[in-house]
């Protein structure tokens, strides 16, 4: 991205170094962010995306099922594990425990 509009004339290449190195940075600080909230904050704001998509229509609920499932899977590997919306918790394969 910098580097064609450093290619254009647009930054010069100090610049260019200088915002990707910025961008670069608030990325790092948005992963440190992710990995202290509480799990079921992340799933639970999963969830409700999820659901509002299917009720537009844009997912099935399938689709959103397995969504929420390979969630599951991941937070679980993170040794973050989950609980649904009725208080279960969930293993790293998104089964019951």
């Amino acid at each position: 991205m910098y580097q064609a509009a450093i290619a254009a004339g647009d930054i010069v290449p100090e610049h260019g170094r200088t915002r990707l190195r910025e961008m670069r940075e608030h990325l790092a600080e948005g992963d440190r962010k992710a990995e202290d909230r509480d799990p079921r904050d992340v799933y639970a704001a999963a969830e409700k995306e999820i659901q509002a998509a299917i009720r537009a229509g844009k997912i099935t609920r399938e689709q959103g099922k397995e969504r929420l499932a390979g969630l599951r899977r991941h937070l679980a590997a993170q040794g973050r594990g989950t609980r649904d919306h009725a208080g279960r918790e969930h293993d790293a394969g998104g089964e019951h425990r």
